[in-house]
């Protein structure tokens, strides 16, 4: 099979030099509803925009506004909360902000993105959201991850998504650290072939059981932290496998680079979970010799690798690792 090539092609510039010099967050999603993504980017603080695809190879991609922006976090997305046809962007709040908000697309109107607050937590820092039926009464919710409190919330979509605070915002589960840090990582799917789809947050995955607020909770993996999760057909034979890939491992005491490994359902003792194999290149890291991990010391502080920017059921479906 012939591997594909790739050409980089910019469509776009969004300069946020602020004090906290980093944009955070992109995604893409058809804005405009003309039927062509569009992709949208935000900055930790200063604007966030989105860029109109052309529909044409060599044709600009025009910027436009959609806010200015403080304390983004990385695991936004787009989805149409109205039901008017447009997609809306959601945000999480980053390590300073206790809020998850939600941005109203205006339409062809042009007119003004309305910030309306979804909810606010005790915790701070939100890196992921999600948004699908996890109830399998065919109602959508928005799943959120609450890093501050390592906890997992969700709330289905009220009848006026524009009131705030939202109604009927829930608690899943407590307690989701993994190797002395808060989870990261979120995915919708169904990863137990029952035909309703299930919640992966970190190293672990979730099934509803019922009304009010029941759910089962089974872990897959160990040693895995700040993850990154997809749930796709690996190898081809019809059922889903998930993907697990370390995103920031080097900055919590790991230089050597972090892991990736997928997980595939239904091998292995119901309710095992992966032992994650020795890292390589243990010896080169600097906590090797004594000193203290600094991954133990963002425990106390969730969020000290960005302290340069604050200066300014059933028997469950057993995943085994590949």
């Amino acid at each position: 099979m012939p591997v594909p090539a790739y050409e980089r092609v910019v469509i776009g510039e969004l300069d946020n030099s602020t004090a906290c010099s980093m944009n955070t967050l992109i995604s893409v999603a058809d804005l405009d509803a003309d039927g062509r993504p569009d992709v949208f980017v935000s900055g930790r603080d200063g604007l966030m925009a989105w860029f109109r695809n052309p529909g044409e190879p060599g044709q600009a991609w025009t910027r436009q506004q959609i806010g200015e922006v403080s304390c983004i976090e990385c695991g936004g997305m787009a989805f149409d909360l109205d039901g008017d046809g447009l997609p809306d962007v959601l945000t999480g709040g980053d390590w300073r902000s206790d809020e998850v908000a939600w941005w109203r697309n205006p339409g062809h109107s042009g007119g003004r993105w309305e910030r309306r607050v979804l909810f606010r937590t005790p915790g701070k820092q939100f890196h992921d959201i999600a948004v699908g039926d996890i109830t399998g009464d065919g109602r959508v919710s928005v799943v959120f991850g609450n890093q501050g409190s390592a906890s997992l919330f969700w709330a289905p979509i009220p009848e006026d998504p524009t009131v705030s605070p939202w109604p009927d915002v829930q608690r899943i589960a407590d307690g989701l650290i993994e190797d002395g840090l808060p989870e990261e990582g979120l995915c919708i799917a169904d990863i137990d072939g029952d035909g309703r789809n299930e919640i992966v947050a970190g190293t672990r995955w979730f099934r509803y059981v019922g009304a009010p607020n029941v759910w089962e909770a089974h872990n897959f993996a160990s040693g895995y932290v700040t993850t990154v999760i997809a749930v796709a057909d690996v190898d081809g034979d019809g059922r889903p496998e998930t993907v697990l890939s370390e995103g920031d491992p080097c900055i919590y005491g790991h230089p050597e680079g972090g892991k990736l490994g997928w997980f595939k359902p239904g091998t292995g003792h119901p309710g095992s979970v992966d032992r994650a194999p020795p890292r390589r290149g243990a010896a080169r890291c600097p906590f090797a010799a004594g000193r203290r991990p600094l991954r133990r010391r963002a425990q106390r502080h969730p969020r000290r690798r960005d302290r340069r920017c604050e200066q300014a059921g059933r028997e469950p479906a057993a995943l085994a690792p590949v």
